[in-house]
Parts: structure tokens; sequence; C-alpha cells
């Protein structure tokens, strides 16, 4: 039997750098790697990942809703992890704030764009992070899974696959 897992996540960026949390090494999820703000959606969020959101950038950041401009659900990623599957909802936006609260969970950090993708990132942080850089903002939602694909040397590797969300007008 599976389990759902909701979670939220937090790209923002000031001017040319991104906000970023070095994980601190106790925690159980990604510990010593960089990531974004964000974290699980409480029950009373389920129908809203945004208030969701809000909420966890306030609680790791300090940073409120009104803090934020062009906040923007840009990916719906899922994917399964054991008995679990994993839909994250990933939110971009800017902010002109950089004085931040200091967390538990981690060290803030503002990371120059071009500096990002040379730390240690969780793959699929990683990978959404390598799409956003290459397209930029969207109109439209980006829908993304992970999965393993078969080598010729008979080995798996993983790989995401990336598609427009789109109500396809079936009546």
């Amino acid at each position: 039997m599976f389990k759902l897992r909701l979670m939220v996540n937090a790209v923002l960026f000031h001017n040319d750098a991104l906000l970023m949390m070095k994980r601190s090494p106790t925690r159980f999820l990604s510990p010593n790697m960089w990531a974004g703000i964000g974290g699980h959606v409480e029950p009373s969020e389920i129908k809203d990942p945004r208030t969701a959101c809000l909420r966890e950038i306030e609680e790791e950041t300090g940073l409120l809703g009104r803090d934020i401009e062009n906040f923007t659900l840009q990916y719906i990623i899922i994917r399964q992890k054991d008995n679990e599957i994993r839909q994250q909802f990933m939110y971009t936006g800017q902010t002109h704030k950089t004085d931040l609260l200091q967390t538990p969970e981690g060290e803030l950090f503002w990371v120059p764009v071009t500096d990002v993708l040379e730390k240690p990132i969780p793959y699929v942080y990683r990978e959404t992070l390598q799409h956003y850089f290459q397209h930029g903002p969207a109109p439209h939602i980006w829908i993304g899974s992970s999965n393993y694909e078969q080598t010729v040397h008979q080995t798996s590797v993983p790989v995401f696959t990336w598609a427009k969300l789109s109500d396809p007008q079936i009546l």
C-alpha cells in the first residue's frame, strides 16, 4: 500500500542570488546538503499548497508573503520513494529583503546563481534548478517525474522527465 507525502519548496531570488539552506548535519533528510526552503504540507493545507509554502518560508526565514514578489507555482514534481508517492509543489519568487532568521534546520545563504550547481544538492532539487536555469520562468506549470532507465551496460541511471501541465480540453 502506498502512502502520499505532499511537500512544498520555494526557489527565492534576490537579484542574481538564490536563497539556499545548508542543512544541518543532524537532519534526517539530506544532512549537510544544500537545499531550498520548504517542507511538508499540513493536513489543513492539503487544498492550498501556496499557503503551505508561505508558512514554510516564514518559519524558516522570517520572510512574509508580502516580502515576496511574483510568487508563482512553476513545478509539480512526482516520484516514488519506497512505498511512498511524493508530490512536491515548487514555487519561485523574488524578494528585496536579505535579513533572514536562522533556523535549527540549517544555515541560510544567498548563493550567486553562477555558483548554485557547484554545491552538493539533492537530486530532485538539482534537476529542477537545472531545468529552471535553462528555461527560466514559464507562463505555465511544469510537471516532472523521476525514474530509472536501463543503460546499454545494464545499469540503472536516474532520469527526469518534464512536460508542460495543461488541460487537454477533452469534453
